[in-house]
């Protein structure tokens, strides 16, 4: 099973390995598509967090916000929205 050394978590933080590998040297990254789920993960996860102080979030972690868990569902969530749309933008 996976190990991440950053995290010590047994599941990578799919977030963290976009950022990782769809970056160029330079901090740009290398299509517009990942830089897109780039951005639409991190609003989501930003919102997410803003409601875990009012308690009404189960997919927290503590005063550490999102668990792993949660942050790779709203990637996943995200990037199959955006492979769709463009599977849609590409066929019509």
């Amino acid at each position: 099973m996976f190990h991440c050394e950053k995290t010590g978590e047994k599941t990578p933080d799919f977030l963290e390995l976009l950022d990782e590998t769809q970056r160029k040297a330079d901090g740009s990254f290398i299509d517009g598509k990942s830089e897109e789920i780039y951005k639409q993960v991190t609003s989501r996860i930003e919102e997410e967090e803003s409601h875990m102080g009012s308690g009404d979030n189960p997919e927290s972690t503590g005063s550490d916000g999102l668990s792993v868990h949660a942050k790779n569902k709203i990637f996943t969530e995200v990037n199959f929205m955006c492979s769709f749309c463009c599977l849609l933008d590409n066929h019509y």
